[in-house]
């Protein structure tokens, strides 16, 4: 075998190993975070959080836009040097 070969072949058997121990060593998670608790605070909590990420990259956007906007009026008023 040449090295090349066999060191494709080393690569794959490796990966294929990792991969049925990680199945083999899998357990289910709870993800969701009502799974664990019905209460009303942790329900209020849940949707709180999840309404917030929603909007929290449409506040992040659109606060880079309106500070580049600024900048670039601040930079059309300046004077030239």
């Amino acid at each position: 075998m040449t090295a090349i070969f066999q060191h494709a072949l080393t690569r794959i058997l490796r990966s294929g190993l990792i991969l049925v121990l990680a199945i083999a060593f899998v357990t289910p998670a709870s993800a969701c975070s009502v799974c664990f608790s019905a209460k009303e605070e942790t329900l209020a909590a849940f949707h709180f959080t999840t309404a917030f990420l929603t909007v929290l990259p449409f506040l992040m956007i659109g606060s880079a836009v309106l500070l580049l906007r600024r900048r670039m009026k601040m930079l059309a008023n300046r004077p030239p040097s």
